[in-house]
């Protein structure tokens, strides 16, 4: 990761998507703190709760949020926007 002011100037005008933008919000008595992902071109956000502000359970939700946005983009590959689940057969694997 790389701190704001060292960003090169080509982010900051947000003509590319993955661009993330990754802070943290923490809980009045400083234990608890939610992990804020925001992407600077769409503004696609991404939201996780986490036990502590510690760098171990930040890194894990990082991780966590990674994982589930990997496999949501690959979701959406092959079922478009706003589909009806239930016109479509369930496989056997």
């Amino acid at each position: 990761m790389v701190p704001i002011d060292k960003h090169p100037k080509i982010v900051e005008k947000k003509n590319h998507i993955e661009n993330f933008e990754i802070d943290t919000v923490i809980e009045l008595n400083h234990v608890g703190a939610l992990i804020t992902v925001v992407d600077r071109k769409s503004k696609f956000k991404l939201i996780k709760k986490v036990i502590s502000k510690y760098a171990k359970e930040v890194t894990k939700a990082l991780i966590d949020i990674w994982t589930n946005k990997h496999t949501n983009t690959l979701v959406q590959q092959y079922l478009p926007k706003k589909v009806i689940l239930h016109k479509y057969r369930r496989k056997k694997w």
